[in-house]
């Protein structure tokens, strides 16, 4: 069966990234520079002294079910601290951009959408490895949380809605840092928009009847 990796297909990939940047600051501060380097060292399967494309190779992961991938990525993320945890997130970096089939449409988001992410991987597909997941961790996971954390801040307080400390993880003179007040960040779960999203996704790509979806 051909793959049919969507951005809500392994909707747990960001979100995982970034609960494993959390976990490495710890009570402290670290460099991008150390984040990419231990991303690279406890993703033990793919090499580090690669390039991207190299890094990126899908070969044992094309044929998986994105279920599957979910699978193993919950199971990490429910030790702590979790050893497989890089490794299975890396695999799921793969699987999201390797080239999909032929009559995969891309669901584009407001956030970061597959086909960008995916050309975005395709242009430093000759580069160090080292280059691509420094890009993946600045650009696809912390610059995201702070632009989306600070603007959902923003709403929150002009329609004096709840006021939510979502903004986890802040840049200071040291490097990346749990921003303060901040003590713990929770586990990634599916949320119910994401799950029926999840649904209808399995449905268009043939692994669930349409009226199950």
């Amino acid at each position: 069966m051909a793959p049919c990796p969507g951005s809500a297909a392994l909707s747990a990939v960001p979100r995982s990234v970034f609960y494993w940047i959390f976990l490495e600051i710890g009570g402290g501060t670290r460099s991008t520079e150390t984040l990419v380097n231990a991303f690279l060292a406890q993703a033990t399967l793919r090499p580090a002294d690669g390039t991207t494309a190299e890094w990126l190779e899908p070969t044992d992961v094309i044929t998986a079910a994105p279920t599957a991938l979910m699978d193993r990525i919950e199971d990490a993320l429910d030790v702590a601290p979790s050893v497989d945890l890089a490794s299975t997130i890396a695999d799921g970096v793969a699987f999201c951009l390797a080239p999909p089939p032929p009559h995969e449409d891309d669901h584009e988001t407001d956030r970061l959408p597959l086909s960008r992410a995916r050309r975005e991987a395709a242009a430093r597909a000759g580069i160090p490895a080292k280059d691509f997941i420094r890009h993946v961790l600045e650009s696809w996971v912390l610059a995201q949380h702070a632009y989306w954390s600070i603007g959902r801040g923003l709403a929150d307080a002009r329609t004096h809605g709840k006021t939510i400390l979502r903004l986890k993880v802040v840049l200071d003179e040291g490097g990346w840092t749990h921003a303060p007040g901040v003590s713990r960040a929770p586990v990634p779960v599916p949320t119910p928009d994401r799950l029926s999203t999840a649904l209808n996704l399995t449905g268009e790509c043939g692994l669930l009847p349409a009226h199950a979806a």
